[in-house]
């Protein structure tokens, strides 16, 4: 009897510690929005511009990245369904709801923050790694190892930039979806707004 409980047990433990392996690997399959990232959500369908002001330390990052890469891949991974629902699309034996956007794969993402190291690195590219499935994207980096842009198998991509940029990097982009994680100055909002207006970009 001894021996069967001990077996059992072992058998419980390699479940508990595989699923907790699938689920760091797959962070974006378990994203539970807030009423506030729903709303968010639901704007971004609606609108070409939506603007969310917030304090620190409620989330908004963790809403970005999960909007980009569900955005890249053209469905959302934290509505995974083994049933078909209304709405839904079937990608790989499963079902979700399609991305909230109004185009579907490729798309060209453009993610912008203030600063390589403490933004983009730190906070943007390490949300980003925590919450994207690993082994979905490719990512290249800079000289100091910061990622600058994830590249899907669809064809989408996510670039990273800093607003240090010269305002020529802003001008000469076109792309489809722009999400600045803080203000922006006023001529980089100008610029890459010019190169969303070709796309019907948001």
């Amino acid at each position: 009897e001894a021996k069967k409980v001990a077996e059992l047990r072992a058998q419980r433990t390699k479940q508990v510690n595989l699923f907790e392996s699938y689920k760091k690997s797959h962070q974006c399959e378990f994203f539970s929005p807030w009423k506030w990232q729903r709303r968010a959500l639901e704007e971004i369908q609606k609108c070409n511009i939506t603007v969310i002001p917030a304090p620190n330390k409620i989330g908004k990052t963790v809403l970005l990245v999960n909007i980009a890469n569900a955005i890249a891949l053209g469905f959302c991974p934290w509505t995974k369904s083994k049933d078909e629902k209304p709405g839904y699309i079937k990608i790989d034996g499963y079902w979700f709801a399609p991305s909230p956007f109004h185009k579907k794969p490729p798309i060209r993402i453009r993610i912008t923050g203030e600063d390589w190291i403490s933004h983009i690195g730190a906070t943007i590219a390490y949300e980003f790694e925590r919450w994207a499935i690993a082994g979905s994207y490719q990512s290249r980096k800079q000289n100091d190892g910061v990622a600058c842009m994830y590249t899907y198998p669809n064809g989408s991509t996510i670039q990273l930039m800093t607003y240090g940029s010269a305002i020529d990097v802003y001008e000469s982009w076109t792309g489809d979806l722009w999400i600045p994680d803080e203000p922006p100055p006023s001529e980089i909002f100008e610029a890459t707004a010019r190169g969303l207006s070709t796309t019907h970009g948001k």
